[in-house]
């Protein structure tokens, strides 16, 4: 028995995944609970309440199913919960162990281990003033959902990368269709075959430091060059508030929570790839940003060392919203 063995021996496995679908990676992550002697493994299906997408191309009951079924492989004892999103960090630990508990969980913080391949997961237990220990699992099945996805999409052999289970329950749904309808409304979307404006969603993250008030802004790595408020296109099946923090968390590798609506930007010249929608949010993070998907550099800028010339009517934005909060 190996020392991990002897460390993890007895103890219960906490996986949080949306499985969308269960892929060899996520079954790799199974052998390396049942590798390190986890006597117990609980697996959460997130985001259980999404409508389908091509980003989440499967109900939640679907991907349950399915995470069942990738399960029913193994020795370990498992149960699998489905949960909805909260998009809160500070109440998202406390909000997974009251539910696993309705489901007769004991969430003991001596025997539970969260397992994840980054901090983020354990960070919403560990940052919030839980003490559960966290175990990194190696990724050795260099695999995503969204490969999955994409090589449904295009008639790659996706196959090679889902177990014979999985891949019978996504016969049995007409998975190959359902993605490949998606995908193409999807891209449609991006390509502008539609002639509608398109719908963006975009964060001010207001942060004040030594006393002084100010917000985060990205140098974006594509046209047009500047400084800008994080933010993207929606996706099929999302709403405002699930895009905006899904870009957040994209661009600068933050959860952000108490997300509240600030305004709508419709000029049709405000952005020079075509007519954007921009609904505008503003969030909070306890978390330091850093650059993510599409941007160069993060910086926090005081209100009134905000860039004169910015991205889009980011500045306009940026106004407004000062003249609104921060103005005595």
């Amino acid at each position: 028995m190996t020392n991990n063995e002897e460390t993890y021996k007895g103890k219960q496995a906490l996986i949080i995944a949306g499985c969308r679908p269960p892929h060899i990676g996520h079954k790799d992550m199974v052998d390396q609970v049942e590798e390190q002697g986890f006597s117990k493994l609980i697996w959460i299906v997130g985001e259980y309440q999404s409508e389908p997408s091509f980003r989440n191309p499967f109900y939640g009951s679907e991907r349950k199913e399915m995470t069942n079924a990738m399960l029913s492989e193994h020795s370990i004892d498992s149960i699998v919960v489905g949960l909805d999103d909260i998009n809160n960090p500070p109440k998202y630990a406390n909000y997974v162990i009251s539910e696993l508990e309705k489901n007769g969980v004991d969430m003991n913080e001596e025997n539970t281990v969260i397992v994840s391949g980054n901090g983020g997961t354990s960070d919403c237990f560990v940052n919030y003033g839980h003490d559960y220990s966290h175990f990194k699992q190696q990724r050795r099945k260099h695999i995503s959902a969204t490969q999955v996805r994409t090589m449904i999409a295009l008639d790659l052999p996706w196959r090679d990368y889902v177990i014979l289970p999985v891949q019978e329950i996504l016969d049995n749904l007409g998975a190959e269709e359902r993605v490949k309808e998606l995908y193409k409304l999807n891209e449609m979307m991006k390509t502008g075959e539609y002639v509608n404006p398109l719908p963006t969603a975009d964060m001010i993250i207001p942060h004040e430091e030594n006393g002084k008030k100010g917000v985060y802004l990205g140098f974006r790595k594509n046209d047009p060059k500047k400084w800008a408020l994080p933010g993207g296109f929606m996706d099929l099946g999302e709403t405002i508030e699930q895009a905006g923090i899904r870009e957040v968390k994209e661009e600068f590798k933050v959860d952000v929570y108490d997300v509240k609506p600030f305004g709508w930007y419709s000029d049709p010249k405000r952005d020079p790839r075509g007519h954007m929608i921009a609904h505008v949010m503003i969030g909070k993070t306890d978390q330091k940003p850093r650059p993510g998907d599409d941007i160069e550099k993060v910086k926090f800028f005081l209100f009134d060392l905000i860039p004169e010339i910015m991205a889009f009517d980011h500045r306009k934005i940026l106004d407004d919203y000062i003249a609104r909060y921060e103005t005595n």
